[in-house]
């Protein structure tokens, strides 16, 4: 029986070494071809890097995902293809982002793990370790149940037998006007002055005669 070979992922941070190596007339290299797992060395050749017997890559091809800082590829036929999805439903884009160490999870653009001094394996552990204290029950959040959570008490209820309204303006519109301070008012203090800037969340008529 025939296994099917282990997939190759590759980012910048594998490719650009591969490169200098081409650099400097080297024939063999080593690298990962899953992000940083683990490490083996390939054949550098004139005309493409080879991976395994049936897999490689053109140097133009490499050059292309050295360019791309941001983005994760499978290697699939001698090509490679950027990791990505988009939802319909959700209308909202995936994708895989390289660091470094492991990657992240890129939901429209934003980063499921802090990234900026830290990366994400060591930041999902510090959030492991953050929740260390608590004790009881676990509810996975993405499994699409609907949890109501009481923050006094630090329990949890899963919700059943309610289904997902196919015109929900946060669920499936992406609409989240109570996050981000859209429907409620803000006021601030204005710089070097006595005076307050008041924003309302809904249009207001102001009677000045009424303030004297």
């Amino acid at each position: 029986m025939k296994h099917a070979e282990t997939p190759i992922v590759l980012s910048h941070v594998q490719v650009k070494p591969l490169l200098e190596a081409r650099r400097r007339g080297q024939s063999r290299a080593m690298t990962s071809l899953d992000l940083g797992l683990t490490t083996c060395e390939v054949t550098l050749q004139p005309d493409r890097v080879v991976f395994s017997e049936t897999q490689g890559l053109a140097w133009d091809s490499l050059e292309e995902v050295a360019r791309k800082e941001i983005a994760c590829f499978l290697v699939e036929e001698n090509a490679a293809k950027k990791i990505q999805s988009f939802s319909e439903e959700l209308n909202r884009q995936y994708s895989l982002m390289p660091t470094e160490a492991a990657p992240t999870l890129l939901v429209s653009g934003l980063p499921m793990h802090r990234i900026k001094g830290t990366e994400p394996y060591q930041d999902a552990l510090a959030k492991i370790r953050a929740i260390g204290g608590l004790a009881g029950r676990a509810q996975d959040t993405a499994t699409g149940a609907l949890l109501a959570l009481d923050v006094w008490t630090d329990d949890f209820a899963v919700v059943s037998g309610v289904a997902r309204r196919a015109d929900c303006p946060c669920c499936v519109e992406g609409r989240y006007e109570f996050l981000d301070g859209r429907s409620t008012s803000r006021s601030e203090r204005l710089c070097g002055r006595s005076a307050y800037q008041i924003s309302p969340a809904a249009p207001v008529r102001i009677r000045c005669s009424a303030a004297v």
